[in-house]
């Protein structure tokens, strides 16, 4: 059989066959037909978001780890939100953006050591936010990167203590203000 014969089978087939089959085959015919003619069009905007879906999750994930309180925010005994804890949730429920305004408590050692640090967080923010807009807290398990306040003061101490103390330059002998020069004899009779 040739490549023609079963083309043309194929179209009676298609024109003589059940009227919903030729529907459909017109409907497809069509939509492919016009996709070609348009093309890239139809894709340019779903390529668009899904090159840019990684940018949100990041965004995400950044203002977590900028509003998440770790080890550091609690007291080590009673797991009460500190001093810097304090101002760590006053900062996140003023400075920051009101769709990124949730404060993320990272898990203690132990359950009970999570809930006293849920209870302690919701119980400060409740004293800071206003009847419309209630704070929202929410756990994580999710380190965030970096370092304590004390290690930071650590390192600034120590490069400070290094640092030499300020020193005049020698004076230059025979100085003053005159601007003499330095290349040596060359008067009249040189």
């Amino acid at each position: 059989m040739s490549v023609r014969f079963m083309v043309a089978f194929a179209a009676l087939a298609l024109l003589h066959g059940p009227g919903y089959a030729r529907a459909e085959w017109f409907k497809k015919a069509h939509r492919d037909y016009r996709r070609n003619i348009d093309w890239p069009q139809p894709f340019v905007v779903p390529d668009r978001v899904a090159a840019r879906a990684p940018f949100g999750m990041m965004i995400n994930n950044g203002w977590r780890t900028q509003n998440t309180l770790s080890d550091e925010h609690f007291d080590t005994e009673t797991g009460v939100l500190n001093e810097a804890g304090e101002l760590k949730v006053r900062d996140i429920l003023t400075c920051s953006p009101v769709e990124h305004r949730t404060v993320y408590v990272l898990q203690g050692r132990n359950p009970q050591l999570t809930d006293i640090r849920n209870r302690s967080v919701k119980r400060f923010a409740s004293r800071l936010a206003t009847p419309s807009e209630w704070p929202q807290v929410s756990g994580t398990k999710v380190r965030p990167r970096g370092w304590s306040a004390d290690y930071i003061n650590t390192i600034g101490t120590r490069y400070n203590a290094t640092t030499p103390d300020p020193r005049l330059p020698p004076a230059q002998a025979g100085g003053g203000m005159g601007g003499g020069s330095s290349m040596g004899g060359g008067g009249a009779g040189s």
